[in-house]
């Protein structure tokens, strides 16, 4: 994994972006965590955070993680992105249009979701 890459961190749920805060940031990488779309895209476009990756919820409210990753991918067309997801396979979709993409389903065992990251990070 590339130490201190940047990785846009997109969750509703304040357990999880403590959870994933904590795994990032111990596995060597910067964390930049925002509860919803319109905060994460706002702080691309002040230049606040230049992420290797973004790590998105695909429910949420306002903006799901879809729409964040149309918007994401508009701005930075090669962005590997991760989302996740409690719903079944069966239930979510996902396109890998523009870079790589993947999804991990919750609940997530912290190697499971570093291990993505990795793979991720491999791709570019």
């Amino acid at each position: 994994m590339r130490s201190q890459a940047a990785i846009l961190v997109v969750d509703d749920d304040p357990d999880i972006l403590d959870l994933v805060e904590i795994l990032v940031s111990e596995a060597g990488l910067q964390p930049h965590c925002h509860a919803d779309g319109d905060s994460a895209l706002a702080a691309l476009d002040r230049g606040d955070c230049e992420p290797a990756l973004a790590l998105l919820d695909i429910l949420m409210p306002v903006m799901d993680g879809h729409e964040l990753a149309d918007a994401l991918r508009q701005r930075r067309p090669q962005l590997p992105i991760l989302f996740v997801s409690g719903f079944s396979p069966r239930r979510v979709s996902i396109s890998d249009e523009g870079g790589p993409t993947a999804l991990l389903h919750k609940p997530f065992r912290p190697q499971q979701l570093l291990e993505q990251i990795r793979l991720l990070l491999e791709q570019v």
